[in-house]
């Protein structure tokens, strides 16, 4: 008797959109695909700050180490008398995302996502943008569509308005966008309404300006070219066509430099505001880099205030929090605080109090082993993760946080015990 195999039930496939540079501009559908995401075909100019959200959701690896490659010898030692080997051992299953480009023209790019679709896994393209904003991409889907497959669309910003934004150009209901690294009908473009919104790279910016130009635009037609939109590095530069026509690199005169990489085109009256609402690029660390040594897990908080503020937050951890060589010191601390052995606990830091309740949960302690002891904080964020807990602390300094302002003001609270007197 046969029995027939299992059809594989084909794995969905999700374009989802990058939007303009800014991972905080992301949809919340957009961020839970990616952070799911196992397996991603992603254009070149989708930003390193949106990749690094792909699969971090994902489970960590599980099943055995992967096996050894075999030698000659080692395949010869696991043969039997009959000469047949022993079975390999199996793989572990891996972990973290598979992150690969989009290569090829649009039709071969969706015979790839249907290949792997068809294999049971559900796969994301990553596009720069927005995905119906891009002419390659919507041949893609159109060429997806034929083999009725699953998929789904989750749309993106497009840079062509978000940048804008940024650079304090606003656009009004109407306005024309152009991607000039293409074809163009460029009658067309120079006679249509509002704000000209281009796609560019800085290779092709004098060739547009001179084009536009000889289709009835005048040269003292003012603009602005930006790079990075929406992200902390993002640089604009005020100009004119005639400035764009004549050869030279745009911003090639800055202490920055030039500006490289995707850029966005605003072309026309609307130039004039950007005087009064550039509210991004006037923030009052704009263009500042800006090193933050704390530890990796208290970096975030500090990274998110300079960002708000205009800086470029880089994280170098200068120290690690890290569990004692030897637990026997932690233990007896504990066991004397449950033999009610202490009358105060002291905390300098967040760390500490973290380090505190890991030991408890070990332990299968909670705040009542605190019963009958005073609690000193160094420090407000310390009081909070104390609170946390359940427990106000006693004392907490009002001037100085730290040890010293600790000390300050401690003899009042026990006359027992004073550390500045008997010290």
């Amino acid at each position: 008797m046969t029995t027939r195999g299992r059809k594989i039930k084909p794995g969905r496939i999700t374009f989802v959109g990058s939007g303009p540079g800014d991972p905080g501009l992301l949809t919340t559908r957009a961020r839970a695909v990616l952070a799911n995401a196992a397996l991603i075909f992603t254009d070149p100019d989708v930003p390193e700050a949106v990749l690094t959200l792909c699969g971090s959701e994902l489970p960590p690896p599980s099943g055995p180490a992967p096996a050894e490659p075999a030698t000659d010898n080692d395949a010869q030692a696991h043969s039997d008398g009959e000469g047949e080997k022993a079975p390999a051992t199996t793989s572990a299953i891996p972990g973290g995302p598979d992150i690969r480009p989009a290569l090829g023209d649009p039709a071969e790019v969706a015979k790839t996502l249907a290949t792997e679709s068809r294999t049971g896994v559900d796969v994301v393209r990553l596009v720069a943008g927005d995905p119906l904003s891009v002419d390659a991409v919507i041949t893609e889907i159109n060429a997806l569509t034929r083999s009725h497959l699953p998929f789904e669309i989750v749309p993106g910003l497009p840079a062509t308005t978000a940048v804008p934004t940024y650079a304090g150009l606003p656009l009004g209901s109407s306005h024309t966008e152009a991607d000039v690294r293409g074809d163009v009908d460029w009658a067309a473009l120079a006679a249509a309404p509002g704000p000209l919104i281009l796609q560019a790279t800085a290779t092709h910016l004098a060739d547009a300006a001179s084009t536009l130009i000889e289709y009835g635009l005048a040269d003292t037609t003012p603009c602005v070219v930006t790079a990075q939109g929406t992200t902390c590095q993002q640089r604009s530069v005020e100009t004119t066509l005639g400035g764009l026509n004549d050869k030279t690199t745009v911003g090639a005169n800055e202490p920055a430099g030039p500006l490289t990489g995707p850029l966005i085109v605003t072309i026309g009256k609307t130039v004039a505001n950007r005087a009064k609402l550039n509210w991004w690029e006037s923030r009052a660390l704009y263009g500042w880099t800006v090193l933050v040594p704390r530890t990796k897990d208290q970096a975030g908080e500090m990274s998110e205030k300079l960002v708000s503020h205009g800086a470029l937050p880089i994280e170098v951890p200068t120290i690690a929090v890290e569990p004692p060589r030897s637990p026997a010191q932690m233990e007896r601390a504990v066991k004397g605080l449950v033999d009610g052995r202490f009358q105060w606990v002291v905390f300098t830091s967040t760390n500490a109090v973290r380090a505190v309740w890991e030991k408890f949960n070990e332990f299968g302690l909670d705040a009542r082993a605190f019963s009958g002891v005073k609690i000193a904080c160094v420090g407000e964020a310390t009081a909070d993760r104390v609170r946390a807990f359940g427990i106000n602390p006693e004392l907490v300094p009002s001037g100085e946080q730290s040890s010293l302002g600790l000390l300050d003001e401690f003899p009042p609270y026990d006359d027992v015990f004073d550390p500045v007197n008997r010290v």
